[in-house]
């Protein structure tokens, strides 16, 4: 045996250098790291001006977009900033003037933004607040179409300014309901007592008020104390609202909720007559932000004054309203951080990884962005940062963290102002649940053991999940696939074969791809074609049918598949349970030996069992399907 040592010790360091990479690679994407492929070195500073730009809140568009809202200093006053930026940090040059639009509301005031929510068009909606000249501050909402611009066909000019009284109120919170309504929620004061009060309303989408929506679209609920105010709202499936944040109890602030039903009532089946509030210190408690597990528990996080300081505070509920024991061991917890005060302002629970807080703390001698982890009994996950804590330094000064969004893959996007010069627009991406394999993709057609007499078959799957880019579809004519018939990367949940021989048996499997590698394979489904019949003729479908929609349960869209067994007018139109049309999705002439693709959208239709009916001159064919929201 022959041994070369030098070619041994060259392979070896290859071994280790590859090992190094790996492991480094391992090590930069372990959940709450600075992702590097995000800004510079995952941070990134934007300055809009000469003055303070602050980001106030941010939402992801579907395309990974990332949109934030808060407001600039121009001169000596401060105007509404809202900004797009590309996946990877830089700005969006399709957005406004390089990414960035200010717009004053009014001359020589100070208009701020705090809340953002991205509409299923791409619309985006800003609330937030507008001082008249001599006047205090006011509700402000404006709706931008996706390019930047303000939507003229909403309010006016694409704003909307509502006053409740001569007193400062604000917007705090928006969300989009499924029907394309705005909610938008803050606090107001009616002038009658020293307090302000849980405010919201409802607008339809051309910005007039929904006059289903409590009185005139207004709710105002008073807790009967020295003031309270909404700091965050969520939309439930049955679209009844959640409501968070603090109220004034015997000289102290404490955390605050309320439900309401779909038309504004107070739901009395969730604490007491609809409404909670709970100490969660001594101190003054703020809430700021609620997040809702798969479960429907709530979490709510803010902040607690210990002493002379704040610190970071959560509290869970159960569904009903009450405290949920399991979480610490009272439902409460309060976090001291840093060598000062710290400050939480959102918080999101993450499936299968647990609940993250954000905001600032100080981390030495300033304040910086600060990110702490919880597992779900409500300790701090050591396995996250030090000690289940981060904290990012953007530059010498003080740097505040406000708000926080998700990616599918993940990742956790932080948003506020770090100081430079002056203060700046700061964002951070994070590591956060790493991105799971695909799942296996659910076969819908043909189905196994099918027996085709045409030379052509449609294959149709479910789609997989987490953010899919591209399936493998494989076909062969043993179930062992060593060297497939057919072996091709396909974009959408469908596929055409048209080669088809008779008398053959044939068998199909696919799987789904994702930035994190190939899923596992689907089932194996085998079918045959007839022993004759299969010629130039048959190369298409000559039946009447309705194919059962894919994918199914969906959301928020589905595809269906119709075929003719001869050309004419044909109608497929979607109905509700009740029976009522809410849809048509085709009405024309169609051919016959063709495979026809529409897709129902049901982004504005709540959950729920849906009929899909096709009627031909000679047929008529209904299916079942299934929204889950």
């Amino acid at each position: 045996m022959n041994f070369n040592s030098k070619s041994f010790v060259n392979e070896l360091t290859i071994l280790v250098i590859a090992i190094s990479i790996f492991s480094l690679s391992i090590k930069a994407q372990t959940p709450g790291t600075l992702d590097n492929t995000f800004g510079t070195d995952g941070k990134v500073i934007t300055s809009l001006g000469t003055g303070s730009d602050i980001i106030q809140a941010i939402a992801l568009q579907p395309d990974g977009k990332i949109v934030g809202a808060g407001y600039t200093r121009v001169g000596s006053n401060d105007d509404i900033a809202v900004v797009r930026y590309n996946a990877d940090g830089t700005l969006d040059n399709t957005f406004g003037t390089g990414g960035i639009v200010v717009t004053p509301v009014g001359v020589d005031v100070y208009d701020k933004a705090y809340a953002v929510a991205i509409q299923q068009d791409g619309k985006i909606v800003v609330g937030g607040a507008s001082q008249l000249p001599n006047v205090n501050f006011d509700w402000v909402i404006l709706r931008y179409e996706s390019s930047g611009v303000l939507d003229n066909s909403f309010g006016t000019g694409g704003i909307v300014i509502t006053n409740f009284s001569s007193r400062p109120e604000y917007i705090y919170s928006i969300l989009i309901q499924p029907d394309g309504k705005i909610v938008a929620a803050g606090n107001s004061d009616d002038d009658l007592d020293n307090g302000l009060d849980f405010t919201l309303i409802r607008l339809n989408t051309d910005g007039s008020f929904d006059n289903t929506f409590g009185s005139s679209g207004i709710v105002v609920t008073d807790f009967g104390t020295f003031g309270s105010t909404i700091r965050n709202i969520k939309l439930l499936g049955d679209n009844s609202i959640i409501a968070v944040g603090s109220v004034s109890i015997n000289g102290n602030a404490d955390y605050a909720i309320a439900k309401y039903n779909s038309s504004g009532v107070l739901d009395n089946s969730f604490g007491f007559s609809g409404i909670v509030s709970t100490p969660i210190g001594t101190g003054d408690d703020f809430a700021y932000s609620l997040s809702i597990q798969n479960d429907g528990k709530l979490i709510l996080a803010g902040y607690t004054k210990v002493g002379s300081v704040n610190n970071f505070s959560l509290a869970r509920y159960d569904p009903n309203g009450t405290l949920d024991n399991t979480f610490d061991t009272d439902g409460k917890v309060i976090t001291s951080i840093g060598t000062g005060s710290a400050n939480c302002y959102a918080v999101s629970y993450i499936h299968d990884f647990g609940i993250v807080a954000v905001g600032y703390a100080k981390n030495g001698a300033n304040e910086d962005f600060t990110l702490a982890k919880y597992d779900m009994n409500g300790s701090l996950d050591n396995s996250f940062g030090t000690n289940g804590i981060v904290f990012t330094d953007f530059a010498a000064g003080i740097d505040f963290g406000y708000a926080m969004d998700v990616q599918p893959d993940g990742k956790i996007v932080v948003a506020g102002f770090a100081t430079t010069s002056d203060l700046d627009l700061a964002l951070a991406r994070y590591f956060g649940k790493p991105l799971q394999l695909p799942s296996a993709p659910i076969l819908v057609s043909p189905a196994n053991g099918a027996v085709i007499s045409s030379s052509s078959v449609l294959f149709i799957w479910e789609k997989s999940q987490p953010i899919v880019s591209k399936y493998l579809i494989e076909i062969d004519t043993t179930n062992q696939f060593n060297t497939p018939l057919v072996s091709t990367e396909v974009n959408d949940t469908t596929y055409l074969f048209t080669q088809l021989q008779p008398g053959k048996n044939y068998w199909w499997r696919v799987k789904a791809f994702n930035p994190a590698g190939w899923g596992d394979y689907s089932e194996v489904r085998t079918f045959s074609t007839t022993v004759s019949g299969i010629d130039d003729k048959m190369l298409a479908p000559t039946e009447f049918s309705l194919h059962q929609n894919y994918p199914n349960p969906f959301n928020p869209s589905t595809k269906i598949i119709f075929t003719l067994q001869s050309s004419g007018n044909a109608v497929l139109k979607i109905y509700d349970s009740l029976g009522e049309e809410i849809a048509t999705l085709f009405d024309g002439y169609a051919e016959a030996g063709r495979y026809n693709e529409v897709e129902f959208k049901a982004d504005n239709f709540v959950s729920g069992i849906y009929i899909a009916r096709l009627q031909s001159v000679e047929n008529v064919k209904t299916i079942k399907m299934l929204l889950l929201k």
